[in-house]
């Protein structure tokens, strides 16, 4: 492809300064390749009737030239364009960038009271509309002026209609679509931190939350309280501000110094299934509700709150450290509002719609079909692959979600459970070549699906790929927890997860990367795949029947669409991936730096990947490389020292669950072994660095304890055995 004049590569991140109502038709054209746009409408009025929060884009609506110049330069485009360039705009203060300004031939520009003006009344038959770079002129389109019915309004029309044609001509073949999310939004380590004291002014603290709510550059602002080592707190308005103030005031701690010796932590914890579901990976309870950092001491939002249960800092218990928070976004509840307004709040309405093209963009396909849950999307993604009986067999990883499994034998079919690898924790090739070859299993072999565990791609990705094309078998990528990481596929190209497989599904559970409460989606470049698994979620009805066999079904389906409101929150949630994944990489990064004395001494070894892998580490797991040493008995331990410390235990191997025990599940001893070993840490977007530091010091207690604990054990052992 041939560039224009002076643009060296293609535009990723283009600002557009809109100034004239009726621009939807060029806007539709350039917020259709799916770029990073920021959209400012000066003046304010200016206002296109288009849903720009459908793409992803950030608005802008300003009469201050002054707001403008620093939003743009906040956004720091790559290319400014002026549409159409109208009225006088701050042009010098953006010389910094490449401008291309949309117009009239000069000839006609300046005239009062707007440009139409002048064509008109001196009377003439024709006027060009040009793009231009400066003093280049890149393209020109003419517009015939009808003298005898022709005004200013309908003019103007013709003068969109123009740009329009030069916007798909020129601009668009320019444009390159967002595929690094990551590029968006730099690490919350990266801002500067609001200093805040017991004296703090609060107007001043006010001004500065809102003048960073800049969606979706950043959202909750890193806070430090004066006299305090690193960031305390991420913190979302000057209510939460308010909370971590008064505790500096009365002197409250934010960690516990010295761990309760009482605390009393049993080894039957369970999960607290309602605040796990609305919060997100909170699975540890303790015993006894006077301990601080218990789940029970937390309120259940009964109360009015402009914060996440526990995320800040309260006056009698330190910061609770979660495995994992929803990051919804400051649009949700504007979207909502709008949702109720049009009375839509069933399925299959524009909101869901809109939520559908976000994900199918996010995971590289064409076509996506939101669902009400991660499991109803692999049961759509597997009715939809043909399978139906017990002899359809489909391989699953051992050490994953049972939910993988679990859809496989709701359609019908039967889990070929295999084992999965030491590295990256995923589906095994040799494991998966192994049940291909089986005697018995492999014939009755479908296909696969590949899960990849924690946010990282799987180690044998690409061979799994490969191989199912040998195989001629289908390929189905489980995504639930790895969304918006990248591999590098064959050719060298950087491609997301979700994009080499015959489909894909994710999980927008309120933990996930982008989290709604309960939710999912089967993605796909293949739209008649993805209409097959809406079919069968929609119940399997008859279609093209006519009215009177609306309620007539083919089969028997299930109803697992997904509702309008939760397509809202969809919306706003994913509008702060980028957010996240910045995030969750600088956690990583600090788990990495703090823990390098324990990966060094072979006591610990985090999750691996492939150099060129780039991973969004949805959480952050431990594998014990000490002998003898469990993961559950260092997390009790953790839990005990910490009590404000969540964990996670590893998956509980497949194989090893009743419903899948039996002649369908090969062995697995690393999946076995995984279980044994790993400990997930806190992972949620709200963590900070001494937050993790926190983590990783306890962690280093809790090892030593514990490894003194079993030396003991082993020692008592000897002399016993000696006696």
């Amino acid at each position: 492809m041939v560039l224009p004049p002076g643009v060296e590569r293609l535009i990723e991140r283009p600002a557009i300064i809109v100034q004239s109502n009726g621009v939807e038709g060029v806007l539709e054209e350039v917020l259709q390749t799916g770029c990073n746009v920021l959209l400012a409408c000066y003046p304010s009025e200016a206002s296109p009737a288009v849903s720009t929060e459908e793409y992803g884009c950030t608005v802008l609506r300003t009469d201050d030239e002054n707001v403008l110049v620093a939003a743009v330069t906040a956004f720091n485009p790559d290319l400014i364009l002026v549409l159409p360039s109208l009225f006088a705009y701050p042009k010098g203060s953006l010389g910094a960038y490449r401008i291309w300004e949309m117009r009239y031939a000069e000839a006609v520009m300046g005239s009062k009271p707007w440009p139409e003006y002048g064509v008109i009344t001196t009377g003439r038959d024709r006027v060009g509309v040009e793009l231009v770079d400066g003093d280049t002129r890149l393209a020109t389109e003419e517009v015939a002026v009808i003298a005898s019915s022709d005004t200013a309004l309908t003019l103007r029309f013709k003068m969109l209609e123009a740009c329009r044609k030069i916007a798909t001509s020129w601009i668009v073949p320019v444009l390159k679509p967002l595929v690094e999310h990551r590029e968006q939004a730099a690490p919350v380590a990266n801002f500067d931190p609001l200093e805040v004291s017991v004296e703090s002014d609060r107007a001043k603290a006010s001004a500065h939350f809102r003048g960073m709510s800049f969606p979706p550059q950043c959202e909750a602002i890193a806070v430090r309280t004066v006299g305090s080592e690193g960031c305390d707190f991420l913190v979302d308005g000057i209510g939460q501000l308010g909370r971590i103030t008064e505790a500096v005031q009365e002197g409250k701690g934010f960690y516990q110094s010295s761990p309760s010796k009482e605390a009393d932590v049993s080894r039957g914890f369970a999960a607290d299934t309602h605040f796990y579901s609305n919060v997100g990976g909170s699975i540890v309870k303790m015993d006894g509700s006077s301990q601080g950092g218990c789940l029970d001491d937390i309120p259940r939002v009964e109360v009015a709150s402009d914060a996440i249960p526990g995320s800040a800092v309260s006056g009698s218990m330190p910061k609770k450290l979660r495995m994992n928070e929803p990051f919804i976004g400051p649009n949700a509840g504007l979207y909502l509002a709008r949702a109720l307004k049009s009375g839509w709040i069933g399925v299959e309405g524009p909101w869901v719609k809109k939520f559908e093209r976000r994900i199918a963009s996010i995971c590289g396909g064409r076509a996506a079909c939101a669902v009400q849950s991660g499991t109803a999307a692999l049961y759509g993604a597997m009715k939809a692959l043909g399978v139906s009986k017990p002899s359809h067999f489909v391989i699953c990883p051992a050490y994953t979600c049972a939910a993988c499994a679990d859809a496989v034998v709701h359609a019908g079919g039967t889990p070929l459970i295999c084992d999965v690898e030491r590295d990256s924790y995923a589906l095994s090739y040799d494991a998966a070549v192994e049940a291909l070859d089986h005697p018995v299993h492999g014939p009755r072999i479908l296909g696969m699906i590949v899960a990849p565990c924690y946010g990282v791609p799987a180690r044998d990705y690409l061979k799994v790929v490969k191989l199912c094309k040998e195989r001629s078998i289908w390929l189905c990528e489980d995504n639930c927890e790895s969304y918006g990481a990248t591999v590098v596929d064959e050719s060298g190209s950087r491609v997301r997860l979700g994009a080499l497989g015959t489909v894909s599904v994710i999980s927008t559970r309120s933990e996930k990367m982008v989290g709604v409460g309960e939710g999912g989606a089967i993605v796909s470049d293949n739209a008649d795949l993805v209409a097959a698994a809406r079919w069968w979620c929609s119940r399997a009805p008859c279609v093209g029947q006519g009215l009177w066999h609306v309620y007539d079904h083919e089969s028997v389906g299930q109803n697992f669409r997904m509702p309008e409101l939760l397509g809202a929150v969809g919306v706003a949630a994913a509008e702060m991936l980028p957010v996240m994944i910045s995030r969750k990489r600088a956690i990583h990064a600090w788990y990495e730096e703090h823990l390098g004395d324990l990966i060094k001494s072979d006591m610990i070894q985090l999750q691996n990947f492939e150099p060129t892998d780039e991973p969004v580490w949805w959480l952050n797991a431990v594998f014990l490389r000490v002998d003898g040493l469990r993961g559950e008995t260092v997390g009790m331990e953790l839990m005990r020292m910490a009590p404000e410390i969540e964990i996670r235990p590893g998956f509980f191997p497949l194989g090893m669950m009743k419903p899948f025990q039996g002649g369908t599940s090969l062995p697995c001893p690393v999946a076995e072994l995984l279980y044994e070993k790993i400990l997930c840490l806190p992972s949620s977007h709200n963590l900070t660095e001494r937050d993790v530091r926190h983590v990783c010091a306890t962690l280093k207690k809790a090892l030593c304890s514990t490894v003194s604990s079993v030396e003991n054990v082993i020692e008592d052992g000897l002399k016993a055995i000696a006696a």
